[in-house]
């Protein structure tokens, strides 16, 4: 887990404090989004969608995508893809980007977004400025980025359970604006068993140093 101090929004660092039992106080960087209202999810609603062969821009089970004109960065923190039926033959899940800024923009369903702040007078998307889309049509085929697992043949009714392939990112990618995020699988799943997740935080746009 990312721990930070807290410090003032010009970068000042607060003066360390101390609880009433005398432990140093610290807070991770996701709970502070999250208490700023900057931390966002998405997940798969109803009984899941069936996946495509290979890298594909046609049909992505989740997307997120950062538009040009969002003039903000996003940092993930989570990424997981759950396959409920077993493939028809062994397939390699990725999670693969798109960064072609000159390209058309992603299109499809609008996927179900939460801010994290749930209740508390603020609204669901109160702040959100990534899109996720689910079944989207992206731009052109998008480039293997990060390998999370691979689902094979056996009928996964003889286990207790699946887990799902997941990665913490911890913040560490940067999403810029024109980059669009996406699972991919080398072979099409069995059926509608695809189940993806996003979690990611939004925040000033971030330039390179």
């Amino acid at each position: 887990m990312t721990m930070e101090i807290q410090g003032d929004r010009s970068g000042n660092l607060a003066t360390p404090k101390l609880s009433l039992d005398r432990h140093w106080i610290m807070q991770s960087a996701m709970q502070r989004y999250a208490d700023e209202g900057r931390l966002f999810g998405t997940t798969q609603q109803g009984t899941g969608f069936v996946t495509q062969a290979g890298l594909s821009a046609t049909d992505a089970i989740l997307a997120i995508h950062n538009p040009i004109s969002s003039n903000m960065t996003a940092r993930l923190w989570f990424a997981g893809l759950t396959l409920k039926v077993a493939n028809t033959a062994a397939a390699v899940a990725w999670l693969g980007v798109n960064t072609n800024t000159n390209e058309a923009i992603v299109t499809g369903p609008a996927a179900v977004v939460r801010n994290y702040n749930l209740g508390g007078g603020v609204n669901n998307t109160q702040g959100q400025k990534m899109l996720a889309f689910t079944t989207a049509t992206l731009a052109v085929a998008p480039v293997a980025l990060c390998t999370l697992g691979a689902g094979l043949t056996a009928a996964i009714t003889t286990v207790p359970a699946v887990p799902p392939f997941a990665r913490e990112f911890y913040g560490c990618m940067l999403i810029q604006p024109g980059t669009t995020v996406s699972f991919q699988t080398s072979t099409a799943s069995g059926a509608a068993s695809a189940h993806g997740e996003y979690v990611w935080s939004e925040h000033k746009l971030i330039t390179a140093a």
